[in-house]
């Protein structure tokens, strides 16, 4: 249900009323001028649900335009009902919508969707973090109370917010709130800043909308391996189905380079095997995806042993995958020069149907043979426990032992990150596609499944004017 932007009273004034009832997707009303008819990121995020198989979904839906965070507050509630009316409505939204459930028909609250902040005051953005997880907690603990363990896996899914580097509150929002996804388990943050905004510069346009939900599905489907213990950073297209696969950026990675002409970042269905497609014709960029580590990581890395993974197929010119660790962030690996270490793979389409790859700027090379470049290859480096020494594999086979990982040269703007991209230069003809790309402490996960049974999800989406299959 939708709540008037102007509301300060509880309960709240709504725009529309689907008299309390179960329907298919479809928009809600709007507010009877410019806006005729309201929906947001639940669209997007129920057909890429119903894309991956997973169809037996009830979406929920409570949502607002403007207002800062202390109206989703429950403390804010229970001493003044008008100032906390959000958290109220979305209570009741909650109960209302469980309770239309037939008697004897059992279900779980499998996730919470959540898009807030662009207008939290100075004071609510210093609190974004804090009122989100007391948020979550809050709604987890009020469902539980009524409905026996019902939230007791509920995964959360948080958007950033539209315009997030235009003002300092929005830019605090964003950090904290990003930095509760990085630290938490139950709580994935998904970035929006490369998706533009309309001409008033602070809401999203319908194509946005649609993505965001997407991005969305993608990091519910993607938590079994996003959430693995083992995990630092990567990417896997096969997290989600052939049908749905996950955009690298609901897996926590950055993007450089998707909006330059020539340039086709996708997920594509690549005869059964899930990929997502690097076409780099753009001669101007180097498109690519990335993830920062800091040194708590790199300490887990060193104490515990590494493996740095790659499963690509080079379609046309070439591509590389790299991690890297500068002085200042070493953790006992002995790491000297101005630009840190650097290493990993690099590919190159050769012959025309052969695979070369070899090691970070090393003169060896390995060449797989005639056919190779038109099949998928596994390249690892398995690096041992408090040792800057590592092994490189090709498809579990042993190529080289005993490599130093001081030896591979970084670069600058590569230190402390995860990186694959199409080539290190600017270039054209360059496409790959990527199956996994992951950095992992040892041991490697340990088959971490993704949860598949979803009958009831929970939206919470501040900003969206929204799509809903269940409206108050």
């Amino acid at each position: 249900s939708n709540v008037n932007a102007a509301n300060s009273v509880y309960p709240a004034n709504l725009y529309g009323d689907s008299t309390g009832l179960f329907t298919t997707l479809q928009v809600q009303q709007g507010d009877g001028s410019a806006n005729p008819t309201f929906w947001g990121p639940e669209f997007g995020f129920a057909r890429t649900m119903g894309a991956s198989g997973e169809t037996n979904i009830m979406v929920i839906k409570a949502s607002r335009g403007g207002g800062g965070n202390g109206l989703w507050d429950k403390e804010t509630f229970e001493g003044n009902s008008a100032s906390g009316h959000m958290w109220g409505h979305l209570r009741d939204t909650v109960d209302t919508a469980l309770a239309q459930i037939p008697a004897g028909d059992s279900f779980e609250i499998k996730g919470f969707l959540h898009l807030q902040g662009e207008s939290n005051s100075t004071a609510e953005a210093a609190a974004a973090d804090a009122r989100l997880q007391n948020l979550i907690d809050n709604l987890k603990r009020h469902i539980n109370a009524n409905y026996s363990n019902a939230a007791a896996g509920m995964y959360s899914v948080v958007g950033e917010i539209a315009a997030s580097q235009s003002s300092s509150s929005r830019v605090t929002t964003t950090v904290l709130q990003e930095a509760l996804g990085d630290s938490s388990s139950q709580i994935a943050f998904v970035r929006t800043r490369d998706l533009p905004l309309k001409s008033d510069g602070i809401h999203f346009g319908g194509s946005q909308k649609l993505e965001i939900g997407r991005r969305f599905a993608d990091a519910f489907l993607s938590q079994g391996w996003t959430e693995n213990p083992s995990l630092l950073a990567g990417y896997s297209a096969g997290a989600g189905s052939v049908n749905a696969i996950p955009h690298p950026i609901a897996q926590g990675l950055r993007e450089l380079g998707a909006q330059v002409p020539g340039v086709t970042m996708e997920g594509i269905d690549d005869a059964g095997t899930p990929a997502w497609r690097m076409l780099d014709d753009s001669r101007n960029i180097n498109p690519e995806y990335r993830r920062e580590f800091g040194p708590g990581d790199f300490q887990e890395m060193f104490l515990k042993g590494w493996v740095f993974k790659a499963t690509a197929r080079v379609i046309r010119g070439g591509g590389l995958a790299l991690w890297g660790v500068n002085t200042d962030t070493d953790q006992g690996w002995g790491v000297n020069g101005p630009s840190g270490s650097l290493n990993g793979f690099q590919f190159e389409r050769v012959n025309g149907d052969e695979l070369q790859v070899g090691l970070w700027l090393s003169e060896t090379q390995v060449n797989l043979g005639p056919g190779s470049a038109d099949q998928y290859h596994t390249f690892e480096l398995r690096g041992a426990a408090g040792s800057s020494l590592f092994d490189f594999y090709i498809d579990g086979a042993l190529q080289t032992a005993g490599v130093d990982l001081t030896s591979g040269p970084g670069q600058s703007g590569y230190q402390d990150a995860l990186v694959f991209s199409t080539g290190s230069t600017p270039g054209s003809g360059l496409e790959v596609y990527w199956k996994e790309v992951s950095l992992s402490v040892t041991p490697e996960p340990s088959g971490a499944s993704l949860l598949t049974s979803l009958t009831a999800f929970i939206a919470s989406l501040w900003r969206s004017r929204s799509l809903a299959s269940y409206v108050h």
